[in-house]
């Protein structure tokens, strides 16, 4: 539920009742539950006195659990535009919006709520093959998302790829299945297919980055020990801008951090043991101070700029 006081709610097509009221015949006639959360900030009188109104319904359960762990087991979940929506999104959660929302085209849009009925019948009880939101939903990620300097942000959106991949055992479609022994990201080579986001094209000698954080994903099948994860990269040296700063994160977890550059050697390999895990795996890296070309009396490029990266290499010596 959001807070009758939020802003968000003039984007509302119907309020929070008269969505109940209309998905809650639906669930007592399919044996469904309806699982309500109130906002952890709401400190609305009326709406806790409402919510004691529905208790008595068996159909409908009153929570104040995580809704990261209740995600687990939705097979849907309703929002007007709620924040909460787009996690559900990002584990592949089908979502019902009833209001105006940056993510609402991802979800199932509801502008008639005699038609939610039939939408739920036709999402959650056709036997239809569900086609996944997460190719859109990673591609809204990377253009709206990654613009914090919040290393949690790479941490969740590792889980829930993770978690999505290892449910459903999908091939996710862009990475071959298995972690082959180098990446060159040099033009015409296998690099393209390990970018999530956060860099350019291949070019030659490599991919530069483009944003303030950038990653990689690997899907592998079975378990794979991997003692030794080589990367090659050049920073973006001058000598008004000598060392660049970044962090490397391998699933979430950091393995740095680094600094690397000089005018003199702006080129670095680095080494680090990594555990590869059945799934998802993913490389990112986080630049804490990157740098416009166009700020430099050196070019006119006004990308984020912090390395270049050449070449990938795992090795279990």
């Amino acid at each position: 539920l959001q807070r009758p006081q939020d802003e968000t709610g003039i984007f509302a097509r119907y309020t929070t009742e008269e969505i109940i009221a209309a998905a809650l015949p639906w669930c007592r006639a399919n044996n469904y539950k309806l699982v309500i959360k109130q906002h952890p900030y709401c400190t609305s009188w009326r709406t806790a006195d409402w919510i004691k109104t529905l208790t008595d319904d068996p159909h409908l359960i009153v929570t104040t659990g995580d809704v990261v762990k209740i995600f687990s087991k939705a097979k849907a979940v309703l929002t007007i535009s709620s924040s909460v929506g787009f996690e559900a999104l990002l584990r592949d959660v089908p979502v019902f919006c009833f209001g105006a929302s940056e993510y609402g085209y991802l979800t199932h849009e509801v502008f008639d709520l005699n038609n939610l009925g039939e939408m739920l019948t036709e999402i959650l009880l056709s036997g239809k093959e569900k086609q996944s939101s997460l190719p859109g939903v990673y591609d809204f990620a990377a253009a709206h998302l990654y613009d914090t300097a919040d290393e949690a942000d790479i941490a969740d959106l590792y889980q829930a790829i993770k978690s999505y991949s290892l449910k459903t055992g999908t091939h996710l479609g862009w990475m071959p299945g298995e972690l082959p022994p180098e990446i060159d990201f040099r033009e015409g080579y296998n690099g393209e297919n390990y970018l999530l986001h956060g860099f350019s094209t291949l070019d030659n000698p490599g991919v530069p980055s483009n944003q303030s954080r950038a990653s990689l994903a690997f899907e592998h099948h079975g378990e794979m020990e991997i003692k030794t994860l080589s990367i090659a990269y050049t920073v973006y040296a001058v000598a008004q801008h000598p060392i660049m700063y970044f962090s490397i994160l391998w699933n979430g977890q950091p393995v740095g951090p680094w600094a690397s550059g000089t005018v003199e050697e702006p080129s670095r390999k680095v080494e680090v043991p990594v555990p590869v895990q059945p799934g998802i795996n993913t490389l990112s890296f986080m630049f804490v101070n990157p740098i416009q070309p166009a700020d430099l009396p050196t070019d006119f490029d006004v990308r984020l700029r912090g390395f270049v990266l050449h070449h990938i290499a795992f090795s279990d010596e």
